[in-house]
């Protein structure tokens, strides 16, 4: 059991990395769900805890029995003692940041999702083939995560497939506990520039971040803030020179209340008037 009660230490979890296409050996394109990243594990007196990278070793089980499925928590409570999976907490067709929502606040509806079993009735299992896994996560009554039999080997063509998909992405892993990487599929938007927020840091005396927001209706909606991408293009600008401006902005869909996820500056469209910055892009 001291190897598993060591596992729950967050450095000892495989960190994906993002992939590039001279990245070789990849056995497996799986899935990638929006969702929040937790390990959940049953130690040697028959607890269940679970913890995720931002909580700071705070036990979310009580929080995850509030809001998960009862046949998820059933299978993660019937699990043999010294078994460790690694996941995903995530809502169908709803964003991350709902169950970060529903975690803190209560709700249900939240699914977990394993995509690793490093551990299992005290067996080191972090080697183990694929097929192996998806066997164990049977047993344990879980479904392996999807994944493609076939895939593109260019990271567009890959972001293209998890648009056509409607997915957050791909992890590509080169075994089944080393060697993850992953590919987030990306769309752009055209939204105004509403605000600036000066620069701190190396970027002290320049703008640090553009607010952006979208027309719906007669009524703006906040998208969030750029603060990456395209420097060269504005961050030595004026407020007032780029106060009411359209830019395009690369993201990875849209959170609630019309947040964009990760936006990053692409370019200005002077070519394009502000009233056909519209909500309804980001919803296609």
């Amino acid at each position: 059991m001291k190897n598993v009660e060591h596992f729950v230490r967050w450095d000892q979890r495989v960190r994906p990395k993002k992939w590039s296409a001279k990245i070789g050996g990849i056995k497996r394109c799986e899935h990638k769900l929006d969702g929040f990243r937790v390990t959940v594990v049953r130690d040697g007196r028959k607890n269940v805890w679970a913890v995720g990278r931002k909580s700071h070793g705070e036990d979310l089980w009580p929080k995850m029995m509030e809001c998960l499925e009862r046949r998820d928590i059933t299978a993660i409570a019937n699990m043999p003692d010294g078994t460790v999976l690694d996941g995903e907490l995530y809502i169908p067709g709803d964003y991350a940041s709902e169950v970060a929502v529903r975690m803190a606040n209560g709700g249900v509806g939240v699914r977990f999702q394993p995509f690793a079993v490093p551990f299992a009735a005290k067996v080191d299992l972090r080697d183990v083939s694929f097929e192996r896994r998806d066997a164990i996560l049977g047993h344990l009554d879980f479904l392996p995560p999807e994944h493609e039999s076939d895939w593109p080997e260019s990271e567009g063509e890959l972001s293209a497939l998890a648009s056509a998909l409607d997915i957050e992405g791909f992890m590509l892993k080169q075994g089944h506990y080393r060697g993850w990487y992953k590919v987030k599929r990306w769309q752009s938007a055209d939204c105004i520039v509403v605000g600036t927020e000066p620069g701190q840091g190396k970027h002290e005396g320049r703008l640090g971040a553009l607010k952006i927001a979208v027309f719906k209706g007669l009524n703006m909606v906040d998208c969030g803030k750029v603060g990456i991408g395209g420097d060269s293009l504005w961050r030595d600008m004026d407020e007032d020179e780029v106060l009411g401006k359209v830019v395009e902005v690369k993201h990875e869909g849209l959170q609630n209340r019309g947040a964009l996820r990760f936006p990053r500056f692409l370019r200005w469209r002077d070519d394009k008037p502000a009233w056909e910055c519209t909500y309804d892009q980001l919803l296609d």
